[in-house]
Formats: structure tokens, sequence, C-alpha cells
């Protein structure tokens, strides 16, 4: 029996490890948005408030994560 691959990569996780970056995201890739979306619901379950958010990185990175508290 042989398995073919689904017509939709997103149903097997193939996005998040070779997904091309999202243009409406600043050019973040799903593996970075997934990765900042975790840290942020981490701190902010320990923290009284939603302190912590994430953007995209005007020079290209990961992404950048912000203590909105503070500003």
């Amino acid at each position: 029996m042989t398995h073919s691959r689904p017509k939709h990569p997103q149903t097997n996780g193939e996005h998040l490890q070779t997904g091309k970056p999202f243009n409406k995201s600043g050019g973040m890739r799903s593996r970075e948005i997934l990765a900042n979306w975790l840290v942020c619901i981490a701190v902010n379950s320990i923290e009284s408030n939603d302190r912590l958010d994430f953007f995209s990185d005007p020079i290209g990175g990961d992404g950048v994560s912000c203590d909105i508290s503070t500003s």
C-alpha cells in the first residue's frame, strides 16, 4: 500500500516546516508566528493581564515580543 501526500500541506504540518513567509505578517513564517504566539500566551497566563504581544520585525527577524503594558 502506498501513501500519497495530502493535497493541502497544512493538513500534515508541512507548512510549519517548509512554508513560505506570509506577506501580511511582515514576512514571518507560520512556525515563527506559532512560536511567538506560544511565548505570549505562556507569559500572559502567568500575568494578571495580557501584557505581552508580538509584532513583525522591521529588519526581517523572527518577530519582536513587546511588553505592551509599559508602552
